[in-house]
């Protein structure tokens, strides 16, 4: 563990975090800050996760945080580190990263319909959507997050009573695709699924069958070892982890499942051989589920299809009827042996006596609740409506010849019996004559249990027991369950108004204006006269949408899944842990409380005017540029582009943009890279991260990237001002802005993509949010593609805007931008890793650089300099908080020997984002802003305390440690006279 013992001043704004290699720290820390910011940086995780960095493979010299840098994903904003480029890493969340979450108490969907609370979470397979089959589907977790929280959650619910609480940033599928909370409004549509399910509880590890069990079951089945059948039946068993089965093994879920379809649709058979290959009988892709069920047992199986002919004698006649049959078989005797040893019926069921086993029925619910499922996806009647809005009783019957009455009784009680357990109730068992049939064994007698149809419990039935392996029967069911809750809301609604009509009628408010008052909106005007008329039983669902209706107009594709209203939108105080899951499948989505929930940079454009020019026209200049550069989450625009021109801006960066006519051809050489880093590979960024992108080009986002219309207030060095076109007075315009959802999702992508590398590879993380890959693996090189087709694709969001800041200013001013000399100082990235040569222990090395939310700032004669800064230093550009000043600084080469030539990238956060809505008054950021006469637009009016100053350190102090600690010289000093944000 480090302690501050560990911790020392090694010189002018610099502390040291000395290497501790019994703890794993590969090199030391170095911290550059002064008292004050030091002491706000041990209030987080920030030094904490700068050892963690300190301890990854192959990282050189020193890991280094800057006077701006927090608490980050993993690795600290503000944060430096070199690896070795021969032998080293690359690692998404030393970039940047950030997550968003959930409540502790959003229910999580496991795979098996079990749900836990996402506090609670583990690594299982869960419930996802797919979004281009519309489909359920599973996939499993890569990681799990947490953070600490302090601000508003967004609580959300919907028309038909589905409610979450999630973080803004936290996406939910819509009609429209992932929105954020933060953006979601009364006229979107959120994606619920009916099912609700059973809470998950950790079975204890009580023994069902072991070796003994499956060697009984055996003898009893008439297996000897002759030619070692039995040794291999129990080696198989072992090798692939059946041979012992508890209540908390892994594998029990599937095997209830298999257990419930083989009582239903399937059958162990028995010859004079034995047992013979299990059977499961029913639609293709219901096997092809169960085939893959079988797989995860380790257990192989074929699905066979052929045309069946049949002649059924019954006491109505001799239907005959061709149709196609499919049907699954296992081969595999060892894994006959297993169901019967857990008691599972074998041969013919109707002539054999079985009961539901003991183990089972003192399982937990949720594994009743699979049990179950898998037998009603075989035997239970289908969803099926009267007058296509009242559901029908749902039932299954029980088949036995006449001397297995008793046992047909015994069976079907002890299906009533689990079901009650799960409070599911049901009618008296009720024998069915007209099931009788001859068979070759004899008369046949069915035996019928029907789930009791009032609407409680068949609610309760359809959202928490439902079917399985049985794919219509589960879509029906989840819509079933939605019908039934959109059909109470309407009830509800009609008897709120019957007692509202009642109300007027007796304060004597006359008919007409009743009918006229709450008619409408669903209320029908021949509902509220019957009302009037003195009807006094409940009110009837008058006009409402039929079953058939309701799925035509809600589901998505065929999925059970539907778009449901948002009823409300509210703000909710929390302070405590939120959760997140990565998962490892292209949808990126899990479904939480029945929903389905998804390279910046900074450049300086000069002008020649002066704020006398300016000041006259400000709101006019705000107003055209809030209108030109769209901001907020989520802001598209709509350039015309094509995916072509994507894929040829994630290669070719700014020069393609200005071939498009988005700007001059000296913006590219005043653009860090010339805005076109090499290696950019578009075929390793996703389809999702690439539509997220196409229409975002050319647009600000929100958060901490703004807009802003500046003036320079103060030269500290005339020299370098000149060489960079500087002087007091002047008007510049500062842009913030990356990569929007496009490098977002590259970077979610990635982080799956390396967690699986480490499991794959057993590489063990100081923290799980480091995930990193060797450089010279394949996931590496595909990272490396997409992020800098990310950083190409920020390049030009930027070159665009700019563009767009040079056609507003004309419009304003009516003269040219060539004239009012808009010409760019400089851009430069953020948030990137570059291959860089450096001089490490008096040798140059090639090394691969991280920057998270910080900035490049190359000493004079680095050839990576633009030549007409080359003499001088690289333009480091470090923008303030909101109504704060920034500055231009230039690197030196101080910063090449002891930072890899880094410098801090802003003033960096003191306060969260919540925390800062919570303490911070919109109205006294409004009016300290209004003191110093900035115009502001905004987009949404939380931002105006999000970023208040107050909310982040204080500049001067990050710029001074900075001039302090000789990394960087102080140029010019920029004040905002206007700001535009998301």
């Amino acid at each position: 563990m480090v302690t501050m013992y560990d911790l020392k001043r090694v010189g002018d704004a610099v502390y040291e975090i000395a290497m501790n290699e019994s703890t794993g720290m590969k090199v030391p820390v170095r911290v550059y800050a002064n008292k004050y910011i030091f002491e706000h940086m041990q209030r987080d995780r920030t030094l904490m996760q700068a050892v963690n960095a300190s301890m990854l493979p192959s990282i050189t010299g020193s890991m280094l945080v800057m006077p701006d840098g927090h608490e980050g994903y993993g690795f600290p904003v503000g944060g430096v580190a070199a690896f070795d480029a021969d032998n080293g890493i690359v690692s998404p969340g030393a970039i940047g990263f950030d997550i968003n979450c959930l409540h502790p108490d959003t229910k999580i969907y496991r795979d098996d319909g079990a749900y836990f609370n996402i506090a609670e979470a583990e690594f299982h397979s869960l419930d996802i959507f797919d979004k281009v089959d519309k489909v359920k589907s599973s996939a499993a977790p890569l990681l799990f997050m947490k953070k600490k929280f302090d601000g508003e959650l967004f609580k959300i619910k919907t028309r038909l009573g589905k409610q979450i609480l999630v973080t803004g940033d936290h996406p939910l599928m819509t009609q429209h695709g992932m929105v954020n909370a933060i953006d979601l409004t009364a006229e979107e549509k959120v994606l619920i699924t009916g099912y609700e399910g059973m809470e998950y509880v950790k079975p204890s590890p009580i023994p069902i069958v072991g070796e003994d069990g499956i060697r009984k079951a055996m003898h009893a089945l008439g297996i000897k070892n002759n030619g070692n059948a039995c040794s291999q039946v129990i080696n198989f068993l072992r090798s692939v982890n059946l041979l012992e089965i508890r209540r908390d093994s892994e594998k029990l879920p599937i095997l209830l499942k298999l257990f419930g379809i083989v009582l239903g649709d399937g059958t162990l058979p028995y010859g004079k051989h034995g047992i013979l290959p299990m059977q499961i009988y029913g639609k293709k892709e219901d096997l092809e589920t169960i085939k893959r069920d079988l797989g995860k047992l380790g257990i192989n199986c074929n699905v066979y299809h052929r045309l069946r002919k049949h002649n059924i004698h019954t006491q109505y006649g001799n239907p005959k009827f061709d149709f196609d049959e499919y049907s699954l078989h296992v081969t595999s005797r060892a894994f006959g042996v297993v169901l019967a040893a857990l008691g599972c019926p074998v041969g013919n069921k109707s002539i054999t006596e079985y009961r539901i086993p003991d183990w089972l029925m003192n399982s937990e619910k949720w594994q009743k609740r699979l049990f179950l499922a898998a037998y009603f996806g075989a035997e239970l009647s289908t969803p099926r409506y009267n007058n296509d809005q009242n559901i029908s009783e749902l039932s299954f019957s029980v088949n036995k010849i006449e001397s297995m009455r008793e046992n047909a009784l015994q069976f079907v009680s002890d299906i009533r019996s689990m079901l009650s357990s799960l409070d599911i109730s049901t009618s008296e068992p009720a024998w069915v004559e007209g099931y009788r049939y001859a068979g070759k064994h004899g008369h046949t007698i069915g035996l019928r249990l029907s789930i009791l149809s009032n609407t409680e419990n068949m609610e309760r039935f359809l959202k928490t027991v439902g079917y399985a392996y049985n794919t219509e029967k589960e879509r029906l069911a989840s819509l079933s369950a939605l019908y039934i809750s959109y059909l109470k809301g309407v009830r509800k609604r009609l008897a709120e108004t019957r007692s509202k009509a009642m109300e007027l009628q007796k304060a004597a408010v006359p008919s007409k204006r009743i009918i006229m008052q709450l008619s409408g909106n669903g209320i029908s005007t021949s509902f509220v006269e019957h009302t009037l008329w003195g009807r006094d039983s409940a009110p009837r669902a008058y006009g409402v949408e039929k079953f058939k209706e309701f799925c035509a107009i809600n589901e998505a594709g065929s999925s059970g899944f539907i778009y449901d209203d948002i009823a409300s939108i509210e703000n909710v105080k929390y302070r405590g842990y939120v959760f997140d899951i990565s998962m490892n499948d292209k949808n990126h989505d899990f479904i939480a409380n029945s929903m389905v929930v998804s390279n910046c940079g900074v450049r300086l454009v000069k002008t020649n005017l002066s704020e006398a020019d300016v000041r006259p026209k400000l709101n006019p200049l705000m107003d055209a540029l809030f209108k030109n550069v769209p901001s907020g989450v989520g802001s598209k625009i709509n350039l015309g582009f094509t995916d072509q021109d994507l894929e040829n801006v994630a290669i070719e960066g700014v020069g393609y943009i200005i071939g498009k006519g988005y700007g001059w051809k000296e913006d590219a050489d005043r653009t860090e890279e010339n805005g076109a880093i090499a290696g950019a590979d578009s075929s390793k960024v996703s389809k999702t991260a690439k539509s997220r992108g196409k229409q975002q080009l050319g647009t600000l986002g929100a958060g901490n990237h703004f807009l802003e219309v500046q003036k320079v207030e103060k030269i500290f060095d005339e020299k370098l001002a000149e060489a960079y076109g500087l002087h007091t007075n002047q008007i510049v315009v500062m842009l913030h802005s990356g990569s929007r959802g496009y490098g977002h999702q590259v970077c979610s992508d990635y982080l799956d993509t390396l967690s699986t590398y480490q499991t794959k590879n057993n590489i063990k993380l100081p923290d799980p949010e480091l995930a990193y890959a060797y450089l010279d693996s394949k996931e590496a090189q595909d990272y490396l593609g997409a992020m800098r087709s990310a950083v190409n694709f920020a390049f030009a969001n930027r070159q665009i805007m700019m563009h767009s800041i040079r056609k507003s200013f004309e419009d304003v001013f009516a003269r040219s931008s060539d004239s009012m000399g808009m010409d760019l100082l400089y851009d430069v990235a953020h948030n990137i890793a570059k291959l860089e040569e450096h001089t490490v222990e008096g040798k140059r090395k090639r090394l691969i650089v991280h920057r998270k939310g910080a900035t490049r700032a190359f000493a004079p004669g680095r050839q990576e300099v633009p030549k007409i800064y080359r003499a001088y230093g690289q333009p480091v550009i470090i923008p303030g908080s909101m109504g704060t000043a920034s500055y231009i600084l230039a690197g030196r080469e101080e910063a090449m020997q002891e930072t890899f030539g880094s410098s801090c990238h802003g003033s960096g956060r003191l306060m969260s984002r919540h925390q800062a809505i919570r303490d911070i008054p919109m109205s006294q950021t409004l009016s300290e802003l209004d003191a110093k006469h900035i115009a502001v637009r905004v987009r949404s009016k939380k931002l105006i305390s999000e970023e208040a100053m107050e909310a982040y350190k204080n500049v001067d102090d990050v710029v001074a440690t900075i001039s302090e600690a000789k990394i960087s010289n102080i140029v010019a000093r920029l004040v905002p006279i206007g700001v535009a944000k998301g």
